[in-house]
């Protein structure tokens, strides 16, 4: 978001993104936002082919390109999303 906080709930739990951090979905996962405060931001949904991440060299152990501190990515911790209504 550019402005405002969002708590962001998908399978594999949630995460709190704040402003100029981006959030990647992958398609067909559910996910559900909550907002706190005032907040202005965009959404892109992909309708034609993938993002392609630039080529960043040899990758390490944890997936992550050599030249990336795994400081630089945040990833949701587990968590179970429980319906609030009832049909």
């Amino acid at each position: 978001p550019q402005k405002g906080n969002l708590l962001i709930y998908t399978e594999f739990g949630k995460m709190l993104v704040q402003p100029n951090e981006i959030c990647v979905i992958q398609r067909g996962m559910r996910f559900s936002i909550d907002v706190f405060e005032e907040t202005r931001g965009y959404i892109l949904e992909v309708y034609g082919v993938h993002f392609e991440l630039p080529d960043l060299g040899p990758i390490d152990s944890l997936g992550l390109p050599k030249r990336m501190s795994p400081r630089s990515m945040l990833w949701p911790g587990t968590g179970i999303i429980h319906p609030t209504s009832t049909t």
